[in-house]
């Protein structure tokens, strides 16, 4: 009787095995393939033109002013200090112009009382002279030759063959003694530079603190945000950001993470291009500023907390140079 109870359950076994293969053959059959998240751009450099805008030529405002500061020499020692001091006015005035230039700002409302600000300044080649000549003359470095030594520090810069990207998060609360404490997560990987070929073109890298949940309560959040400069495309590589046909530098992101929530897609578009370059040489910086207080010459460790605040660029400005040479 054994045998033939064993019999019974070795068909029940094989009957089951031959359903569990007949079901995955069918499910398989008209299974439904989940959409995936498409693959990144392979990044490249282009051939043709000079793609990378780190191999640049400097700044003429970076020699002269740095020469009228007097510290490579031709100035006598009781005119240098107010010589120095007139250099990095103008040096300043330099390094804003360049930070206003290149920096998009997009303000998202939490609360009625509080905000934060997202602002994605890039970091172009003049924008990083002008913040280097700040540090050599705050720190009185003699430097013989300055152009050929600012053109050793930015092609440092260019060996990294991407275009770089400071993003800043800063939290901005009218009321500081009824702040509203939210959770704010940008999905950082997703933030595409769309270029004139509508192509969109994800981070190679990127700070990996910018994708983590950011308390509104804290202190800003910063760190760079790098893209390629060239992308393969149908066996062409492609410049992301040529200069012929894009006008405007756009970054997008489809939605921002509010306390879990997702927000409204944003965009930051920042002129790159003018259709007609005039290439009007402009005079130098005026130095005259009796608003600029000598202890506010020096570089920041961190931005402004308001945008509408009336030293906001100046302060910026700061916060982007110590930046760019922080750990020199």
């Amino acid at each position: 009787m054994s045998g033939g109870y064993n019999e019974r359950v070795r068909q029940l076994q094989t009957a089951r095995w031959w359903l569990v293969i007949i079901l995955a053959a069918g499910l398989s059959a008209c299974e439904i393939t989940p959409s995936q998240t498409p693959a990144k751009p392979t990044p490249c450099m282009p051939d043709a033109g000079n793609a990378n805008p780190y191999n640049s030529s400097v700044h003429e405002w970076v020699g002269k002013i740095y020469g009228d500061s007097g510290i490579a020499g031709g100035s006598s020692p009781g005119n240098l200090e107010l010589q120095v001091l007139d250099a990095r006015h103008k040096a300043l005035k330099f390094l804003i112009e360049e930070t206003f230039r290149w920096t998009d700002i997009r303000t998202i409302r939490l609360s009625t009382s509080s905000e934060v600000h997202i602002i994605i300044t890039y970091i172009h080649p003049e924008l990083i002279q002008a913040a280097y000549l700040s540090e050599i003359l705050e720190k009185k470095y003699v430097v013989p030759d300055i152009d050929a030594h600012v053109d050793q520090v930015i092609s440092e810069v260019a060996r990294r063959e991407e275009l770089l990207f400071m993003m800043t998060v800063i939290p901005h609360h009218r009321d500081p003694f009824n702040m509203s404490k939210n959770k704010l997560m940008i999905p950082v990987e997703k933030m595409n530079l769309t270029n004139s070929e509508n192509i969109p073109v994800p981070p190679s890298h990127y700070d990996p603190n910018l994708d983590q949940p950011i308390d509104t309560t804290q202190e800003p959040v910063f760190g760079l945000v790098a893209y390629p400069i060239g992308i393969q495309s149908n066996s062409r590589c492609l410049w992301v950001l040529d200069n012929t046909y894009n006008t405007n530098i756009v970054i997008v992101t489809n939605t921002l993470l509010i306390d879990g929530v997702n927000g409204d897609s944003h965009a930051w578009t920042i002129r790159y291009k003018p259709l007609i370059d005039l290439g009007i040489p402009k005079g130098l910086p005026d130095s005259s500023q009796p608003n600029y207080d000598i202890r506010q010459l020096p570089s920041a460790t961190i931005p402004p907390s308001n945008i509408n605040d009336a030293d906001f660029w100046r302060d910026y400005s700061r916060f982007i140079w110590k930046q760019a040479v922080y750990g020199k």
